[in-house]
């Protein structure tokens, strides 16, 4: 017999700033780059740093968001 579950979804937003050099640094810890050979990188990351030297505040802003699933079988007690 499959089991029926309650649940809750609690969702959690967050949009998170970062200048060039924090962006650079999160960007450093992904396996394409880290594989990336060193020119391909150099010329990536000159132009993140040229793109946000022209905003205003200097800034990339990413948005992202976590979904946390809470459930109980409705067949056990609670």
């Amino acid at each position: 017999m499959a089991a029926t579950y309650q649940q809750a979804r609690p969702e959690y937003p967050a949009e998170l700033f970062s200048d060039a050099a924090q962006y650079i640094a999160l960007l450093n810890t992904f396996s394409g780059h880290i594989a990336m050979a060193g020119w391909q990188r150099d010329r990536l990351y000159g132009a993140i740093r040229s793109h946000l030297a022209e905003r205003p505040d200097g800034t990339l802003r990413r948005h992202r968001g976590a979904v946390l699933h809470i459930a109980r079988r409705r067949d056990q007690p609670a």
